[in-house]
């Protein structure tokens, strides 16, 4: 199985990896494909405030929604 691990601590070396360290490590010692992705190191924005969502609610977060989406399907691929 591949498993895609999103990273938002600015801290490559602080407790939040020093926690997911023997998490990642058992799922490679059971045959997993991981990859980290440091979300701090990468330019994903927010909300760009397009007001779509006042006018119309079926476009509500479609900006956010795309960019992620986008930005997910491409880190999937690189697994």
């Amino acid at each position: 199985m591949r498993v895609l691990i999103l990273m938002g601590s600015p801290r490559k070396n602080g407790n939040t990896q020093k926690l997911l360290a023997p998490f990642a490590e058992q799922l490679q010692a059971f045959g997993h494909t991981i990859n980290t992705i440091w979300l701090y190191d990468k330019e994903v924005h927010g909300c760009e405030a397009c007001r779509c969502c006042q006018r119309d609610w079926t476009c509500f977060g479609a900006s956010i929604r795309m960019t992620y989406t986008r930005f997910l399907m491409k880190s999937w691929q690189q697994i």
